[in-house]
């Protein structure tokens, strides 16, 4: 007769699982962050205090996925890369930005109706970007400077988020994250 261990995973990889579970959910919030400023700027007519809110929801969002990526970036445990075939992602950011923008601007006076289908569409944006590695399609990503691209590493297609232009055949020193390649260098390149 054989026993099952009952325990399940360590303490320790239970907080990696958390650890990467929130990360996703800042790259997905922090995509957010155009739009609460855009809404912040609508609502300037109604209200300064609610605009000034929705621009700190904004700054919050966009800092998220900023210390998200310093913190990955600071880490230990980089490693060298080659890729080919890189291919930049802005032309998806730019087609996502018309998708989850344009019903925000176009918005019937606020009702109770209304804030419940802002959360319906949330909370299945939130799952889907969680299921999937669309939370790296994120205009914040493009505002703070940086860029997504898909290369191909050791025969698999893979994100790899980093700083200026890539040669479509380079090199890079990485710091893995959810199968996502993130550049290990923090400042711009020339």
């Amino acid at each position: 007769m054989s026993t099952i261990d009952e325990q399940g995973p360590s303490p320790e990889t239970r907080m990696s699982q958390v650890a990467g579970w929130s990360a996703s959910l800042g790259f997905v919030l922090s995509a957010y962050a155009p739009l609460a400023l855009i809404i912040g700027a609508v609502s300037l007519s109604e209200s300064l205090i609610l605009a000034v809110c929705w621009g700190v929801v904004a700054l919050l969002l966009a800092l998220s996925v900023l210390g998200i990526l310093m913190r990955r970036t600071g880490s230990v445990g980089a490693r060298h890369i080659k890729y080919s075939d890189a291919e930049d992602q802005g032309g998806a950011v730019a087609g996502y930005l018309a998708g989850y923008l344009l019903p925000f601007l176009v918005v019937p006076t606020a009702n109770f109706g209304v804030m419940i289908g802002y959360v319906i569409f949330f909370g299945l944006v939130t799952f889907l970007h969680m299921r999937s590695n669309l939370g790296l399609i994120n205009p914040t990503l493009y505002v703070l400077g940086w860029r997504v691209s898909r290369v191909t590493v050791a025969g698999r297609r893979v994100f790899y988020v980093h700083r200026g232009d890539i040669p479509v055949n380079g090199a890079g020193n990485v710091v893995e994250y959810n199968a996502v390649y993130i550049d290990k260098k923090s400042k711009k390149s020339s």
